[in-house]
This record gives C-alpha cells, structure tokens and sequence, in this order.
C-alpha cells in the first residue's frame, strides 16, 4: 500500500449501486464523462488507457487488477501535463479504487492516490480528484446519467 502520509485519500458515499460505480471507475467510455476528457485503450487488467485532456497534456495508465465490484488500481505509466513541473510528475503513482456496499443503493467509494503528497501538483491534483470524483462522478452516478456503452 505505500506511505500513508504520502498518500492522498478521498472518501465518499454516493447512492447508486456497487455494481455502477464500479462499471463508472472501470468502462472507458464512463471514465471520459466523469474526468472530462477522452479516453483511449482498454479497462480491462493489464491494459493501458490513454487519457486526455486536450491542450493541457495527458497521462496513461496500466489497469493492474479490476476485482468486480470491489477493486480497481492504476499506475501511472506515462504523462505529459503541461501545468505540472516536471510535466510527467504522476508517473510511478498509483491509484486505488475501493467500493464497500452502505446500504441496499448505496456504494462507499475509498479512493488512494498513493505517492501523491510529495508531488508539487498537490494542490491541484487534490481539488482535481475531488471535484472529478466528489462532483462530476458522484452527481452522474445519482442522477441516472446514462454513459455510452
């Protein structure tokens, strides 16, 4: 797991089913909604998603496990943002998505971006994974917005 004072953690109860948050956190297709961007390759353990945030640069990541519908981890494995410094600052961070039932249609999210804190992006990349997961994610899932398939 790391260094838990190197980690950034975000928890959140969002009233929508296990199953659907885990398939918002896993589908491509539903992770360009919620992070407001485009999002190439594959969801699926040992792929790669290209994701992109037009002129402001782009990061990829390596699925390393998808558990259904308990566990979803990423590693940075390339990046180019134009506001960080140095541009490629995520690579070898790693993010983790772990969902807990709380109740019959509600889903605990605990999100872990590990190796974050140190980072000089920490301030943004912080108010970044909330609104993204806190916001845009959160309100998608509980308004019944329906994601291309």
């Amino acid at each position: 797991m790391g260094n838990d004072e190197q980690d950034f953690r975000l928890e959140l109860e969002i009233a929508a089913p296990r199953e659907a948050v885990f398939q918002a956190l896993s589908d491509p297709a539903a992770i360009a909604g919620w992070w407001e961007a485009t999002v190439d390759g594959g969801g699926e353990a040992g792929e790669t998603m290209r994701v992109g945030f037009g002129a402001g640069g782009w990061t990829e990541h390596r699925v390393d496990r998808l558990e259904r519908p308990t566990t979803i981890e990423w590693t940075c494995t390339a990046q180019d943002i134009a506001r960080f410094k140095p541009t490629d600052e995520w690579v070898g961070t790693s993010m983790s998505f772990y969902l807990e039932q709380a109740g019959e249609e509600k889903t605990r999210l605990v999100f872990v971006h590990h190796g974050l804190r140190p980072l000089e992006c920490i301030e943004v990349c912080e108010r970044g994974w909330s609104y993204h997961l806190g916001a845009t994610l959160k309100q998608r899932l509980e308004s019944g917005v329906e994601e291309p398939a």
